[in-house]
């Protein structure tokens, strides 16, 4: 009963059953130009302005006017605790003064690494000319026995070439053929 022989099985047909009205069915998945209408049709209003008129420049104006106001309310009162010798100013002072001290020192020794890194390029790119001279003559020497091997290797190879031309045994006198482009 549970090994039902392939031929019996109903689920194959019973799949395209079902699923024959999916196949036919077509999507349209293009949803730009129903939206497009949809928001056309109910026309909906701009965002009014916060502000009319020239309010918005006034707004500005004033929003600036009361930051430089904080600005400077938040000076008088750092000024008045400096000049008062409050404990926090003191400790503040003390960590920026120790943390300028600090960043000095790290910028001082940033430099010398840099001028160090400097010094040692311009040493090795000074010895690489100087190399370089000194190799010249050696390299000069290796071109010119480079090119002399590649004349005699020319004619070594125009000396093989007569000698195989002239021994090659003659089989058939050559004459041109106009159909086939040239000797036959």
């Amino acid at each position: 009963m549970f090994l039902m022989p392939q031929d019996d099985d109903p689920g194959e047909r019973w799949a395209d059953a079902m699923l024959s009205d999916l196949r036919e069915e077509r999507l349209d998945i293009d949803v730009t130009g129903r939206v497009m209408l949809r928001l056309e049709a109910l026309r909906p209003s701009p965002a009014p302005a916060p502000l009319p008129g020239c309010w918005p420049g006034v707004a500005w104006a004033a929003s600036f006017a009361l930051g430089c106001a904080c600005l400077v309310l938040l000076m008088a009162t750092l000024g008045a605790m400096v000049l008062g010798g409050d404990e926090g100013v003191r400790a503040a002072w003390a960590l920026l003064t120790s943390t300028g001290h600090v960043a000095w020192g790290l910028l001082g020794r940033f430099v010398q690494l840099c001028a160090a890194f400097l010094g040692t390029a311009l040493v090795l790119l000074r010895d690489t000319f100087v190399l370089l001279d000194a190799l010249s003559p050696l390299v000069r020497g290796a071109g010119t026995l480079v090119a002399a091997a590649g004349a005699l290797s020319i004619a070594c190879s125009a000396y093989v070439f007569d000698r195989a031309r002239r021994g090659a045994p003659i089989t058939a006198q050559h004459h041109t053929d106009p159909i086939r482009g040239g000797l036959s």
